[in-house]
């Protein structure tokens, strides 16, 4: 009988911000959930970057829940506002959405704004998710040679932009020749996560959630998927679900990264 494992770590402990000020705020955008409980990640990140002192200032803002961007941008002070869209892709959210929620702050307070790209496509991740399907191997006692990787994502049916981040990635983990397959599923296209069965034709299956701001796509969607897919036989087929990417302590320091290239590409212009 397959069965399915889960590990959500708990949020580490923060200290406060005593490093010299650097005129610099980040805001980490997430797209929350409607009910108000998808900030967990994003909280636990924020609180991480600001330990590390190297901003003035680290807030959190969301799509679907409060508060907005357009919200705390009017609360920070800082002359320099980098937004960070915590998100897998370049897609809908980060093309469309995050720029209409940020167009309502007044436009004083929109010139201080500069919007990131999504840290979820840093080449970093690459890295973190072969190293998260590695330790999740190793705890079940898969043997990686003969394992498969399935990094499953968000999908959507009238846009590519997910789908294709999320096959780029699997290509990126498959040239390291560990897994004996890397592949992909989704929520909201085929093939879906239920179908795991069918799209991993070996005995142990690793599946990494790509999702960096988790909610109930991470808790709810995705183990339900992976569970129908489970009941459609009783082969011994085994399968390990990871937490999603987002969770993983490294992300921080993709997010600082992310900032400090574009304020190194900022003092290049002024030089």
């Amino acid at each position: 009988m397959s069965g399915t494992r889960y590990a959500f770590p708990k949020a580490p402990v923060t200290e406060p911000n005593t490093a010299p000020r650097s005129g610099r705020a980040l805001l980490l955008f997430a797209h929350g959930t409607s009910d108000g409980a998808g900030a967990e990640i994003a909280d636990r990140l924020a609180a991480e970057l600001s330990r590390k002192g190297l901003f003035d200032e680290v807030a959190v803002c969301f799509s679907l829940q409060e508060p907005h961007p357009a919200d705390v941008i009017a609360r920070l002070s800082s002359p320099q506002i980098f937004v960070m869209p915590l998100l897998a892709c370049d897609g809908r959210i980060t093309r469309d959405v995050l720029p209409g929620l940020i167009g309502l702050a007044e436009e004083r307070d929109r010139s201080r704004v500069t919007l990131c790209q999504p840290v979820g496509q840093h080449p970093g991740i690459a890295r973190i998710v072969a190293g998260m399907a590695s330790a999740a191997a190793d705890n079940a006692g898969f043997v990686p040679s003969s394992t498969t990787v399935l990094i499953a994502a968000h999908g959507h049916r009238y846009d590519p932009t997910s789908a294709s981040a999320a096959r780029r990635l699997a290509g990126q983990i498959r040239a390291n020749g560990r897994w004996v397959a890397v592949d992909c599923v989704f929520l909201s296209e085929t093939p879906t996560a239920r179908h795991w069965r069918t799209v991993s034709a070996t005995r142990d299956t690793v599946v990494v959630p790509y999702f960096i701001s988790g909610g109930r796509h991470e808790t709810v969607d995705l183990p339900a998927m992976i569970q129908t897919g489970e009941s459609d036989a009783s082969d011994g087929r085994r399968v390990v679900l990871t937490a999603a990417v987002g969770r993983a302590p490294q992300l921080a320091y993709l997010v600082v990264d992310q900032v400090l290239e574009l304020v190194r590409d900022h003092v290049l212009e002024l030089a």
